[in-house]
């Protein structure tokens, strides 16, 4: 987790002023933390202290909110009208420096608020981006949002799965702010259909956009291919009666790894048949606009393979690879 870090649920102290609900809280910690408010609030140094404290002051129109602090820094980036408050653990700072945050973040924010449009929790002048230890990939709220600290370390951020290249994979990241956060999905077993996979094909035509055609097939798209020909190859798949014999352990390591393989690989591959089937980039860019701007059921919010397919006029039969 991030050195010294603390998350904390705060009972803010209630009062009125003009008649508006206010809620004032002070906290007093190290000198070496960083206080955020998860939320529109921000966090105000009151006092400094001979100990080696300070006193943060919040002030925020809610009578109870959650605090976040660590040994942050913190990057502000100017991305389509909006000034982006990126904070992250200082002994990340090696990795977000060789990964090109700031640019990866300026660069989704650009890109995917175009194609798709704004996440709600993006409506603001401003946004907090935080790093955190987290289960689950993260969760926002209005004018904050969350990273998985798990996100950002050097063996993530060298994945071949999301790129391979620290930048490339800092992209995919971000990119979950849209497919995953934005747009939540409910992985169903025995279906390629995931945040991954949706998040993967946007990383790709970013990145397309960005370095051309022939290093996007080549490290894209043809990297899919082969991973897909190999998973339809494995021997398990072949043989699934094998697999159901094996211990559960050793069974649920393998279907994991063959799951991860149909995410990352072969759901991309379909989108880019889906694309190819609807007329091209543009009119795939106009499907996905339309599913990540639809109004969203909340007993059941997530966007599911049916949908999908349903926007381009195509049948599962019909993405079937080759």
């Amino acid at each position: 987790c991030l050195e010294n870090q603390a998350l904390a649920p705060v009972i803010m102290n209630a009062g009125t002023a003009d008649g508006i609900f206010s809620s004032i809280t002070d906290i007093t910690l190290p000198d070496t933390m960083t206080v955020i408010p998860f939320g529109l609030a921000e966090a105000k140094k009151e006092a400094e202290h001979d100990n080696g404290t300070i006193t943060w002051r919040i002030e925020d129109t809610e009578n109870r909110g959650i605090l976040y602090a660590g040994d942050y820094v913190r990057q502000d980036i100017e991305a389509v009208g909006t000034t982006i408050q990126f904070y992250y653990g200082r002994k990340h700072q090696s990795i977000m420096e060789e990964a090109h945050a700031a640019e990866a973040i300026q660069t989704v924010m650009e890109y995917c608020s175009s194609h798709y449009g704004a996440p709600q929790f993006f409506s603001l002048d401003s946004l907090k981006l935080i790093q955190s230890r987290i289960a689950g990939g993260g969760y926002a709220r209005t004018g904050v949002s969350l990273l998985d600290e798990q996100d950002f370390t050097s063996q993530n951020l060298h994945s071949a799965d999301k790129g391979g290249i620290p930048g490339e994979v800092m992209i995919h990241e971000m990119v979950h702010q849209w497919w995953g956060l934005g747009a939540m999905f409910d992985t169903q077993p025995d279906s390629a259909w995931s945040a991954e996979g949706l998040t993967v094909y946007t990383t790709y035509r970013i990145i397309k956009e960005l370095y051309g055609d022939a290093y996007a097939k080549e490290h894209y798209v043809d990297q899919w291919q082969t991973t897909v020909e190999d998973y339809y190859n494995n021997f398990y798949i072949r043989n699934p009666q094998y697999l159901e014999a094996l211990p559960e352990k050793k069974r649920l390591d393998i279907s994991n790894q063959l799951s991860t393989i149909r995410y990352y690989n072969e759901m991309p591959l379909k989108i880019l048949k889906a694309e190819e089937l609807v007329g091209g980039e543009e009119a795939m860019d106009q499907i996905l606009y339309q599913l990540f701007n639809r109004e969203v059921d909340p007993m059941y919010p997530y966007l599911t393979e049916q949908e999908f397919l349903d926007a381009c006029g195509l049948t599962e039969e019909e993405l079937n690879l080759d």
